[in-house]
């Protein structure tokens, strides 16, 4: 496997800055403002309790493809730590949350047999993800496999990864670290991003067209994988990977939510990997499940389900 270019480091820090950050942001009056041309809505919706999103198309996709989900873990809103997975019953310590089959994963592996193995063997492992993303998203669209999970992705401004902002925004963080590391994470991305038209778009423009694979789409992309992609270890082998459910998990660093692959579960029907999710404390009603580390466990206490930064080193964006 390749190793990652040094730049992904200062993204790791940057991200992990954020997230110590954005707690105090989000209470100051100017954080909360909400630009017609559509700014950063971060400021929590005071006065709304815990609202289930509608994920049936998601929960009937993950049934049909095998996953396993506890009946009690659900996809919902609330006003104190946003949309995340919440425990709508009781969940009893070492109770396994979810368990997602390998088919179900965006992996460099998935982006081989979307974009073929000629383009993918060029690229790494974030980009190869990032360019299926908007494969799966903005040409296939309802005909992708993973049409149900795509439709539940939050859009680049719902994730507020501030190396997607505009400038004008950028300047409300004057004298913070974030400023230049998000600058810096976004600059790496557009030259991986032109490097990529240069070198592989123009001979495969039936495959890339133009419109379809905007810089937008693509720091859409990346917005989706540094705020949700784990860091997974099967063995010996070691992939980048979107895990459709448990991705919806937020980020809470003292958690310590079991998220890890397998590639010998007892109950693996066909023999391959899975991705699972364990508590390591009981969750009563309306308490929202969160992980930690990778190999961690959730937080009890009226807050959502989370998972924390991955391991090796990539952080999660803060609960909302």
């Amino acid at each position: 496997m390749r190793s990652p270019p040094p730049w992904r480091a200062a993204a790791c820090v940057a991200l992990l800055v954020w997230g110590a950050l954005r707690p105090c942001l989000v209470s100051l009056p100017w954080w909360r403002r909400s630009r017609s041309s559509g700014g950063r809505r971060l400021a929590a919706r005071a006065g709304e309790g815990l609202v289930e999103v509608d994920a049936s198309s998601l929960a009937l996709w993950l049934l049909e493809h095998g996953a396993q989900v506890h009946p009690s873990a659900r996809l919902a809103f609330a006003a104190r730590g946003g949309r995340g997975i919440w425990s709508l019953g009781a969940l009893e310590k070492g109770a396994e949350v979810a368990r997602i089959p390998w088919k179900l994963l965006l992996t460099q592996a998935s982006a081989k047999k979307a974009l073929g193995e000629e383009v993918v063997s060029q690229l790494q492992e974030y980009p190869c993800i990032a360019l299926q993303l908007i494969h799966e998203k903005y040409m296939l669209s309802s005909k992708s496999f993973w049409h149900a999970y795509l439709e539940m992705l939050p859009s680049m401004e719902e994730i507020g990864a501030s190396f997607t902002w505009p400038e004008e925004d950028l300047k409300l963080l004057d004298g913070s670290l974030i400023k230049n590391m998000s600058r810096f994470l976004r600059e790496k991305i557009e030259e991986e991003y032109l490097n990529i038209a240069k070198n592989i778009f123009p001979s495969r423009q039936e495959r890339f067209p133009a419109e379809v694979f905007t810089k937008e789409r693509f720091l859409w992309a990346y917005a989706v994988l540094l705020s949700r992609s784990f860091r997974l270890r099967f063995g010996n082998d070691e992939v980048i990977a979107l895990v459709p459910f448990i991705d919806f998990m937020n980020h809470d660093p003292d958690s310590k939510a079991y998220v890890s692959g397998s590639a010998s579960l007892p109950t693996s029907l066909d023999g391959s990997r899975l991705v699972l999710l364990k508590t390591d404390r009981p969750y009563g009603a309306t308490r929202g499940i969160r992980t930690g580390r990778l190999l961690g466990e959730p937080k009890h206490g009226g807050e959502p389900v989370a998972v924390g930064r991955n391991q090796p080193g990539w952080g999660w964006y803060l609960a909302r």
